[in-house]
């Protein structure tokens, strides 16, 4: 099973290997720590994932929700858990990590500086203990889970924390490293699908961007070797996404202003190409959707501020990175939001399916790269994402 993490306004994807899961129904509710749900659909459309979302409370006295619901083939929702009172006031974007056969869902809290813990079986989601206190801050999009499994969060002074994931969701011992400069927040971290390399983000004050990397060694140690930096000209939206092929290198794409990112990653440090979209004018916001499999083929949200329109394109990544623009693909932003959508890919169904904050879940068939919108829409019954949330396939 393959695992895509999602951000809300900003996005990062990391692939996650999952035991696979099946199951549908209907709905239900639970208290901390309970599940609920019973009954079935009322279609035949099969099972492709499940989504776990987190929203946050109004005060620290008012703590917010965990929602875990399968997702259908038409991007309705099947049989859902919704546990209440158990998260921060601020929760960040999760990540998922498989230990033993189960799954852990990690929810950290930049306000309360801790992490939530639940464990998950396809749509249902228990809490695992209290809340754990942090030392640090979070950030909302850095976070990442390397093979091992290992957990690695990002903070506000350019340090990055990463912990072993033991049995039952326990964290092990904490180790921490610096990137080359405390001045910028992280703000995304990816690890190429070889485990060769971690592709560290950073944003500073004056909003200029640093890419940091570090070799991934045995026990999940990490090497500094080296950084590049753009310009605040370049300011990006943090949704480092690493290509699934390495084929031809080791490549990792984000989105910013004034076009998105391709940032190679070698033995020397990495380098950073700005790339362009077809709109770009100064007043496109560009998201990296989602990048096939096989790494032939990578798709962008562009959001031009002039004209509050949204399209989806498409490009082919040739063998050193670069893209080439091929055409634009059908919308699937029905708000029309400056906000990423973000690809999980199901390989048994050839569906991508793609969500973004408060927006229902849509799908396309994916046959040779080129996405096809299907003529059935979940409407009003479509799973909807929560502020901080990510999608698995089943």
């Amino acid at each position: 099973m393959f695992c895509l993490l999602r951000k809300s306004v900003v996005g990062i994807f990391g692939v996650l290997l999952l035991p696979c899961l099946s199951a549908c129904g209907g709905g239900g509710s639970g208290s901390p720590g309970g599940s609920g749900g019973s009954g079935f659909p009322t279609d035949e459309s099969p099972l492709v994932g499940y989504s776990y979302s987190v929203e946050a409370g109004n005060s620290v006295s008012s703590p917010g929700n965990a929602i875990a619901q399968a997702i259908l083939a038409d991007g309705s929702g099947g049989k859902y858990t919704t546990l209440t009172g158990v998260t921060g006031i601020d929760p960040q974007l999760p990540a998922l990590a498989t230990v033993g056969g189960s799954g852990y869902l990690f929810v950290p809290s930049a306000v309360s500086d801790n992490l939530t813990v639940f464990q998950t079986n396809g749509s249902s989601l228990v809490q695992v203990g209290g809340a754990i206190a942090l030392s640090y801050s979070p950030q909302g999009n850095a976070i990442a889970v390397l093979s091992g499994p290992y957990l690695v969060l990002g903070d506000d002074l350019g340090n990055i924390h990463v912990y072993s994931v033991e049995s039952g969701g326990i964290l092990g011992v904490e180790r921490t490293y610096a990137t080359v400069s405390s001045s910028y927040a992280i703000t995304g971290i990816a690890a190429s699908p070889d485990n060769k390399y971690l592709m560290v983000e950073g944003t500073s004050a004056n909003q200029s961007v640093e890419f940091s990397e570090f070799q991934i060694g045995s026990g999940g140690q990490l090497t500094l070797v080296g950084s590049t930096t753009l310009s605040p000209t370049n300011f990006n939206f943090s949704n480092l996404t690493a290509d699934p092929s390495t084929t031809n290198g080791d490549y990792f794409y984000s989105g910013g202003t004034n076009g998105f990112y391709l940032i190679s990653a070698s033995a020397s440090g990495p380098t950073a190409t700005v790339l362009s979209t077809p709109t770009d004018g100064g007043g496109e916001w560009d998201f990296v959707g989602w990048i096939d499999p096989t790494g032939t083929w990578i798709y962008i949200d562009a959001w031009d501020a002039h004209t509050s329109a949204y399209t989806f394109d498409q490009f082919s990544i040739g063998p050193t990175g670069q893209t080439t623009y091929v055409g634009t693909e059908p919308n699937c932003n029905p708000a029309n939001t400056a906000a990423s959508f973000n690809g999980t890919y199901n390989a048994s169904q050839g569906l991508v399916l793609f969500s973004v904050t408060r927006t229902p879940v849509c799908t396309f068939n994916a046959i040779g790269g080129d996405l096809n919108k299907p003529a059935v829409s979940p409407g009003a019954g479509g799973v909807e994402m929560g502020p901080a949330g990510i999608m698995v396939a089943s």
